[in-house]
C-alpha cells in the first residue's frame, strides 16, 4: 500500500472515531486532542502534549470544580484547553533516603472566561497506575494578560499569532454555508462545499442534526499563504430529538478551527476544519477520506 493511500485510511479512521462523539457535548474531547492551545502572553501556553487520560482527568477536576455552589468563578466557563508541562521529578538528596513512588505528573492549563475577564486554570494530575490519574490538589487560578486592548484585538488561541474578533462578511458567509454543509448529512454537498477539484476524495459529514447556526467568531488571523486565514469559531449544534430551547438554555456551543482560502474575495471557502488550537497546522482538504468505489 502506497503511503498517501495509507494516510487517507489513517485520516478516515481518525473522522470515523471523532464523528462517532461528536453527538456528546464534545467541546470537552475536541479540547482534548489540541496541541499547543493557549493564551496571550509570554509563557502563556504551556509547551507540551500529555496523556490523554491527564488532560480527561484535569478536564473533569476543573468542570467539577467550576461547578460548585456557590461557583468559585461566578458565570465562568472553560473556553479550551492551553497547553501543558511535565512536571520535573524531584531528585533526593545524598544520604536523605529514596523519594515515593516514581510518579509521572503534568501542569494541565486551561483558558476560561467570565462575563469580566479571562483567567488561567492550572490542575495538577499525577498517575496511579498504568493509563490511571489523579488529581490531588484543587485547581489554581490566574488572570490571563490581555492582548493590548486595541479594537479587534482578541485573545489569540494559537501562540505567537495575534488575532481578531473580526472577519469580512464574505468570510462569515463562507463559514455559515461550510457548516450548513457540514451537518447535512450528504457527503456530496459537504465535499462541494469545500472546492476540493479532486475526484478520488471524499468528506463525512455529520448526520442527525436537526439545526446549526454560527453562535461566534472567537479569533481570526491571517497565517500561511497570502489569502489563507485561520478561523475559531463557536456553532450552536440542535440534535435531532432535542428541544432548542433546552440545549440554548443548557448547552455550551461547540468550537472548531476552520483553514479559509481566499478569504480576501467576495468568494472565501473553507477548506479544512479541526478541533480547537489545530488553526495553524491545518492544510487544504486534508480531511478527504478515499471516495468510495465507483464514485
Amino acid at each position: 500500500m502506497d503511503t498517501r493511500r495509507l494516510e487517507r485510511r489513517q485520516r478516515l479512521i481518525r473522522w470515523y472515531v471523532w464523528g462517532s462523539v461528536v453527538g456528546a457535548p464534545f467541546l470537552a474531547l475536541l479540547a482534548l486532542v489540541s496541541a499547543g492551545h493557549g493564551g496571550p502572553g509570554a509563557g502563556a501556553a504551556l509547551g507540551q502534549s500529555s496523556p490523554v487520560g491527564a488532560e480527561l482527568a484535569a478536564w473533569k477536576t476543573a468542570q467539577t470544580w467550576l461547578g460548585q455552589s456557590p461557583s468559585p468563578m461566578p458565570g465562568g466557563h472553560i473556553v479550551t484547553w492551553a497547553g501543558a508541562t511535565q512536571i520535573p521529578k524531584a531528585v533526593a538528596p545524598k544520604g536523605s533516603g529514596e523519594l515515593g513512588p516514581d510518579e509521572d505528573a503534568w501542569d494541565e492549563r486551561f483558558l476560561a472566561e467570565t462575563p469580566q475577564s479571562w483567567y488561567y486554570l492550572d490542575v495538577e494530575v499525577v498517575s496511579t497506575g498504568p493509563g490511571q490519574w489523579d488529581t490531588p490538589a484543587s485547581p489554581s487560578l490566574m488572570v490571563a494578560p490581555s492582548t493590548g486592548g486595541a479594537q479587534g484585538t482578541t485573545i489569540s488561541p494559537w501562540p505567537g499569532l495575534s488575532a481578531s474578533a473580526n472577519v469580512p462578511n464574505p468570510v462569515s458567509n463562507a463559514i455559515s454555508s461550510w457548516l450548513a454543509a457540514y451537518t447535512s448529512g450528504d457527503p456530496q454537498t459537504l465535499l462541494q462545499a469545500t472546492g476540493d477539484p479532486s475526484t478520488a476524495d471524499a468528506y463525512i459529514p455529520l448526520r442527525g442534526v436537526r439545526s446549526a447556526s454560527v453562535a461566534d467568531v472567537l479569533a481570526a488571523a491571517d497565517y500561511g499563504p497570502p489569502g489563507q486565514m485561520i478561523v475559531e469559531a463557536q456553532f450552536n449544534i440542535v440534535w435531532d430529538g432535542q428541544s432548542p430551547s433546552a440545549v440554548a438554555a443548557q448547552q455550551e456551543p461547540e468550537t472548531m478551527d476552520l483553514l479559509v482560502e481566499r478569504a480576501t474575495t467576495a468568494t472565501p471557502v473553507v477548506v479544512a476544519w479541526g478541533p480547537p488550537g489545530s488553526g495553524p497546522s491545518l492544510r487544504p482538504y486534508q480531511d478527504a477520506i478515499p471516495a468510495p468505489s465507483g464514485s
